[in-house]
């Protein structure tokens, strides 16, 4: 990246100069840790927020030009949820900045940046939990008659029980799962490309056993756990199947299951996080079982944060 890339005056004094171009290689070095997409992403928060600043050297930003940036996005009308992209970028940036390692910084002006709260406009609400009778409804439509039913019912399990991204289950490879562990686990390539492994339960095990045992012979540790055109085809999945595959299984199987509305693949995630918020699990445990680096993330997804909270409100009769 070039230093001309986050200049944002086209004034710049001799005195001034020497600290753009400071800022820039510090940015620049940030942004060496992070790779695709995230990178770039990152870029773009930090390009918006120092143009908005408009400040030649970061040590001179304060937490008031934080809470001030937070307003002037809110006064944007951005969604939450893309308000709070940008605060996680500038989080991010100012720790490392403020790190040990490299000390840039010796103070960290974002350190008490908080989140905007989630509205009507974040994914969760567009994709609501799952209830009880329709989970069963939903899962009691899979069958193992044959492999490729089978995979479809793998595919629900894993979405439901490990609470995982679209994009995650695709990505599963068949070397991700390990069942013969003390502690049978699979390993997840997450959002920002950060890996986790996340612990399988007996059912899934089991599950997962039984469909492992149908695959025919030439499939190798590399073959995808989900395969999408191998039934059609004949032939192994050489790139990882589609969102919209698993979008269309759940359409279909939601049809079959008498639901009232198509389900969203989010769904999955919703209810998994949900079910383990509603039996107590600390919210940190939750956040790093789902892949949440921040648990105001996981907080976001509550379903019933407001009758909790109505509740507790009952416990304070002050008069």
């Amino acid at each position: 990246m070039s230093t001309k890339d986050l200049t944002v005056a086209s004034n710049i004094t001799s005195e001034s100069h020497h600290r753009y171009i400071v800022r820039n290689r510090i940015i620049a070095e940030f942004l060496s840790t992070k790779h695709g997409r995230t990178k770039r992403d990152y870029q773009k928060r930090l390009q918006k927020f120092f143009k908005w600043s408009n400040t030649k050297a970061i040590e001179q930003l304060t937490p008031l030009h934080m809470s001030e940036y937070k307003n002037f996005l809110i006064k944007q009308k951005l969604a939450p949820n893309t308000i709070n992209t940008y605060l996680a970028a500038l989080r991010s940036f100012f720790a490392w900045c403020y790190s040990g390692e490299v000390g840039y910084m010796d103070h960290n002006p974002a350190m008490n940046l908080s989140n905007v709260p989630l509205g009507n406009l974040d994914a969760v609400d567009k994709a609501p939990m799952l209830e009880t009778h329709e989970l069963k409804a939903l899962l009691g439509q899979t069958t193992k008659d044959s492999m490729q039913a089978y995979g479809h019912r793998v595919a629900f399990l894993m979405m439901f029980n490990l609470g995982l991204r679209v994009f995650e289950l695709t990505n599963i490879r068949l070397r991700d799962i390990v069942l013969d562990a003390e502690y049978p686990y699979v390993n997840i390539m997450g959002k920002g490309s950060k890996p986790r492994q996340v612990a399988i339960n007996d059912v899934l095990k089991r599950e997962l056993k039984g469909y492992l045992g149908l695959l025919p012979n030439d499939f190798t540790l590399d073959a995808y756990l989900i395969q999408s055109t191998y039934y059609r085809t004949g032939k192994i999945n050489n790139k990882a199947p589609t969102t919209k595959h698993i979008r269309d299984l759940f359409n279909r199987y939601g049809k079959k299951a008498g639901l009232a509305t198509p389900i969203k693949t989010h769904s999955a995630r919703v209810t998994a996080i949900n079910i383990l918020l509603d039996q107590d699990v600390p919210l940190r445990d939750v956040a790093n079982y789902v892949g949440h680096s921040d648990t105001n993330t996981t907080r976001g997804y509550d379903r019933k944060s407001l009758k909790k909270s109505s509740s507790i409100s009952r416990l304070l009769d002050v008069s």
